[in-house]
């Protein structure tokens, strides 16, 4: 996913989790979807800067580092939930989007914030110095998530360039019950 374009630094989207992911507060169970070269960099943030006790774990298909998880069938998702998934930076640079995001939707999470890197904002892909960019503006990538995550509450939130995905009324079907 985003191991050749992986740079060594914390994603912004990590920083903003407290403000992005309603569950922050409570959330001791945290995947880091797509987590690339670095993916210690990321736990270290989240486990020190937040003071919060978490279990942080790393999913990339293409990662050889030791304790990331390469095969998508390992998270198993009967058995495991994540109150939140942390996805930086890892749509925009995959050439097959909609196996990406079909690796995402076999995850139990409440809570996920993708985070996107918009390039140039012409929405031609093409190769660049760290691997390939699909030069999308985050709205682009707004109708393919809702229309695979339907039963979440999807959420635009330009300024952070981010997508959140909750579960919520829809999810719960409390749209349904009468007062």
């Amino acid at each position: 996913m985003t191991l050749q374009t992986s740079r060594k630094q914390v994603p912004v989207s990590a920083k903003r989790l407290s403000k992005l992911a309603p569950n922050w507060s409570y959330a001791n169970n945290i995947l880091n979807f797509g987590c690339g070269k670095f993916p210690d960099l990321t736990e270290e943030y989240l486990t020190n800067y937040h003071k919060q006790s978490m279990t942080v774990t790393h999913f990339d298909p293409n990662s050889k580092t030791k304790g990331v998880v390469n095969n998508i069938a390992e998270i198993d998702s009967s058995k495991r939930r994540f109150c939140v998934m942390l996805c930086a930076n890892v749509l925009n640079m995959c050439k097959d989007l909609d196996a990406a995001i079909a690796d995402m939707a076999k995850i139990d999470f409440d809570c996920a914030v993708i985070q996107i890197y918009e390039g140039n904002r012409s929405g031609k892909g093409r190769k660049t110095r760290d691997g390939y960019q699909r030069n999308e503006p985050v709205s682009a990538y707004l109708p393919i998530l809702t229309s695979n995550f339907h039963k979440f509450d999807v959420t635009l939130h330009r300024s952070d360039k981010c997508i959140t995905i909750v579960k919520g009324r829809k999810y719960y079907k409390l749209d349904d019950l009468e007062d």
